[in-house]
């Protein structure tokens, strides 16, 4: 069949095929038995419908695959072949993927350098692909998703010669631990959030609300866990990256404001509102403390004020 007459579908049914040789040669490697896949909740999307839908679901399932359930398998593979291993996600397909899913499901602010940056990218690959930048009719769709299931299986292909010159290494042992490191490093959310809850408890912060603490210091957690040796206690120092986070998040944000401080004191709104609540951010800073005991330590530190 002329590849230009290929369905979608069956492009989307040689990527699967692949991925399964990817999973099945790693399964065979790894001591574990561990793919580089893991299951996928997000449905196989329906390529053959409308173009400009089925490009937006593909797109959503290449990321989940790369990203979410494949992230180390993928990114190990990727990061260790000097061919393939380049700036942002160590590959040009990676870095197209995590662009046009910024892209599509979320609102750029194009004044910022970073948003920027990802509507450059998208516009680059468009234009390259289907001769515009703005993408608009089904035309235009459809040409986007016969490019991106090519590059996408492309990929996978790589993926499974990665796999396959690995099988042939005479260090292939060591690489397959080094592997195996990688992934007994990499914890689930949910792992994240019942360590973070038992710290929370521990400094007396019960009502922390553990997920939004993992959205909002996740990254720095595990970037300071890739600093760690292999033989340290992984536990440990992930407890010492969530309670340094922790203590620097509570400092940052006083219990008090200065309605607190004009109702406590009897003042009126005005620079003897401000001079306080530096007060308090430095006596904070150096041992914090709920509300009420904040409030007296800063008339125990200045003393009586004068009445207005």
């Amino acid at each position: 069949m002329d590849s230009r007459l290929e369905l979608p579908s069956s492009r989307l049914l040689g990527l699967v095929r692949t991925r399964e040789q990817v999973d099945g040669l790693a399964v065979v490697l790894l001591p574990s038995r561990s793919r580089v896949f893991n299951s996928v909740s997000l449905s196989l999307p329906n390529v053959d419908g409308t173009p400009e839908l089925a490009f937006i679901r593909i797109v959503s399932w290449l990321y989940v695959h790369y990203f979410e359930v494949g992230r180390v398998g993928v990114r190990f593979l990727v990061r260790r072949n000097a061919r393939l291993a380049g700036q942002g996600q160590g590959d040009g397909h990676l870095d197209t993927v995590h662009a046009l899913r910024t892209w599509s499901q979320h609102n750029l602010n194009l004044t910022g350098d970073h948003d920027a940056h990802i509507a450059l990218t998208c516009g680059d690959w468009f234009v390259n692909r289907c001769g515009t930048r703005l993408p608009r009719t089904d035309d235009h769709w459809t040409a986007l998703l016969t490019a991106l299931l090519r590059e996408a299986h492309a990929f996978f292909e790589r993926l499974l010669e990665l796999l396959a010159a690995i099988e042939e290494d005479a260090d292939r042992d060591v690489i397959c631990q080094q592997w195996e490191d990688r992934l007994n490093r990499d914890w689930p959310a949910h792992r994240y959030h019942s360590l973070i809850a038992t710290v929370a408890s521990d400094l007396g912060r019960d009502a922390l609300d553990p997920k939004s603490f993992y959205d909002r210091h996740g990254h720095s957690i595990r970037e300071g866990l890739k600093l760690v040796s292999e033989d340290g206690d992984l536990e440990d120092e992930t407890r010492k990256l969530i309670e340094r986070a922790l203590l620097a998040e509570a400092v940052s944000v006083l219990p008090i404001t200065g309605r607190d401080v004009i109702d406590y004191f009897d003042i009126s709104p005005g620079p003897e509102v401000g001079r306080l609540l530096e007060c308090a951010r430095r006596l904070y800073s150096d041992q914090p403390s709920d509300r009420a005991a904040l409030l007296v330590r800063i008339k125990n530190e200045l003393g009586d004020l004068p009445s207005n």
